[in-house]
């Protein structure tokens, strides 16, 4: 289909895809006037707003695409993350009602046999695994020509995120993050792999306060005998391994690295997690590269007076230039943290396997009762940006038809949809046709979200307060009559 430039042919675009449940589509279209006239993006805003739909949905039926939105035997809903290694999307089991993350290996690298062998082998490694410290992978998928991973569901944030919003962590939480990961990563090395990639960013922690260590796509399996696939790494994937993180023998050579490999980077994640920053925060990556392999970091014990001499001895030792200065294994760094740690969650197997009991999930995966904060404010973000360019648009006097254009990722409906998708681009711009876009930078889009200058916005608010007041009339009326 087309691009809609009108409501009505959005809507029908919306019925004509089956990802909305029909009865909740209707009632949106009954308490709202007027949408069938209204601009595409700007219902398409509302629609995101009030969580009818997502915003990978928006992108993909403001394009007209009302098919491939499946994956395998999967219900594709968000896009919920992107990288170097892949797409990561939420997606729903059609059959089992499961909530998934499908992570799908970028369509311009899966033409590469050796990427695709490896992102293979990141499924077997980790399906191999059964740790409540580091997320299960259920499923591989080839469909064509598309390679996924599917794995568990994990709502939450990763440590550099938390880092970046909060700064140094308490004592006892950092401890505690670090120690969860240094379990998982003895099970992972008891296996006969080294993970190679740890880092704040691999490392999620979920709403119960477990930490589950991410993307295995790195691993080497030292159980794999003469020549492995892993040797054939080419160095400028050095650069997939952020600097901040690597450690010194990793740097000059990828495979002649053991489990205390991993050690040291666990110990640069307790220094960041403590410090706030990494041990070496400044400089380029050539400049971060040689410090690892020959200067000390300053000592955690005089940057912050509450960390005992005896647990920036420890994070020192983790991270030696020198491998058997190290600590032994992780177990035992593990031991070492726990008289600094507060106390572990109790894991929960099933938290994520299936949506959580007393939670009510819509047909677009939101959560009805306790709404995952992130979703919703990037949710918000996304239809203040879409209206204001709309509004800006409009103020314009454009004679021309707007059509909305969206540059989009590779993404699973290629392979499923007869039309092409257009080439990987940032995932939430939106373009005008013939019309430069004018985009605020965050605080401008918030302030502009708060201020409700969206004529959608005040139109829903004055409505909502139309219906306040009948109720407050009406509940009046009844306890006179009482």
């Amino acid at each position: 289909m087309a691009a809609p430039i009108t409501g009505d042919e959005l809507l029908e675009v919306i019925r004509k895809s089956n990802q909305i449940d029909c009865r909740q589509l209707s009632l949106f279209v009954e308490s709202h006037s007027a949408v069938g006239s209204m601009n595409p993006r700007k219902l398409a805003a509302l629609l995101v707003r009030e969580q009818i739909v997502t915003i990978f949905q928006a992108e993909q039926f403001l394009l007209g695409k009302h098919r491939g939105f499946y994956l395998g035997g999967y219900r594709i809903v968000e896009r919920i993350g992107r990288g170097d290694n892949g797409t990561v999307y939420r997606a729903e089991h059609q059959a089992m009602r499961r909530w998934v993350a499908i992570k799908v290996l970028p369509q311009k690298i899966a033409d590469e046999s050796e990427t695709r062998e490896r992102f293979r082998r990141e499924a077997v490694a980790t399906g191999l695994l059964d740790h409540p410290n580091i997320v299960h992978v259920y499923d591989f998928l080839d469909e064509g020509g598309m390679n996924a991973i599917v794995m568990e569901y994990v709502q939450g944030r990763n440590l550099q995120e938390i880092i970046n919003a909060k700064g140094p962590l308490p004592l006892g939480t950092a401890c505690l993050y670090a120690r969860q990961a240094a379990y998982g990563l003895h099970h992972i090395h008891q296996a006969g792999m080294v993970h190679r990639d740890i880092k704040p960013a691999n490392l999620m922690l979920d709403r119960s306060g477990m930490i589950k260590i991410l993307d295995l796509g790195l691993a080497r399996c030292q159980i794999e005998g003469e020549n492995p696939l892993t040797r054939k790494i080419r160095r400028d994937d050095l650069l997939m391994v952020m600097a901040d993180y690597l450690p010194p023998e990793q740097a000059l050579s990828m495979h002649d690295v053991d489990h205390r490999t991993d050690i040291y980077a666990l110990g640069a994640t307790l220094y960041a997690l403590l410090a706030g920053r990494p041990p070496f925060s400044e400089g380029n990556f050539g400049q971060k590269l040689a410090w690892h392999q020959n200067r000390s970091p300053e000592r955690l014990d005089t940057l912050r007076p509450d960390i005992p001499s005896e647990l920036a001895q420890l994070v020192a030792r983790m991270l030696a230039k020198r491998m058997e200065n190290r600590p032994a294994n992780c177990a035992a760094v593990a031991a070492d943290l726990e008289m600094w740690s507060d106390p572990l969650p109790v894991p929960h197997r099933g938290d994520y396997m299936t949506a959580p009991r007393n939670t009510t999930l819509n047909a677009s995966g939101f959560s009805t009762s306790s709404p995952d904060i992130q979703i919703v404010s990037e949710a918000r973000a996304w239809a203040d940006r879409a209206e204001t360019e709309t509004n800006h648009a409009q103020n314009q006097q454009q004679t021309q038809p707007i059509i909305p254009v969206l540059s989009l990722p590779d993404s699973p409906q290629q392979g499923r949809d007869d039309e092409e998708t257009s080439p990987a681009s940032p995932l939430n711009q939106l373009q005008v046709i013939s019309q430069p876009t004018q985009r605020g930078n965050d605080e401008q889009v918030g302030e502009r979200y708060q201020s409700h200058t969206s004529q959608s916005v005040n139109d829903t608010t004055r409505r909502h307060s139309q219906r306040k007041s009948i109720f407050d009339w009406l509940a009046q009326w009844f306890i006179q009559k009482r």
